[in-house]
């Protein structure tokens, strides 16, 4: 169960995350184990999974998203 929750906060990190942002180096840094420890602090480990289960959903639909704009671009180069 920990390495499935490892392995959906890896993915899904910018979806969990409020804030992000880059140090002088351009290193990106977020608030994702903010957000998890305050979600363990309302509901326990129940609450972190569901975090992690909209953090998913999200995820798939970004992806969903982007996949759909690239099939509009493709069609719009073929037609032209």
């Amino acid at each position: 169960m920990r390495s499935r929750r490892d392995s959906r906060i890896a993915s899904c990190g910018k979806h969990i995350a409020r804030n992000s942002w880059l140090d002088h180096k351009g290193h990106r840094f977020d608030d994702k184990y903010k957000m998890l420890s305050n979600a363990f602090n309302k509901g326990g480990i129940e609450a972190v999974d569901e975090l992690l289960e909209k953090a998913v959903k999200k995820s798939i639909e970004a992806k969903e998203l982007r996949e759909e704009g690239q099939k509009k671009i493709k069609c719009k180069l073929i037609k032209a």
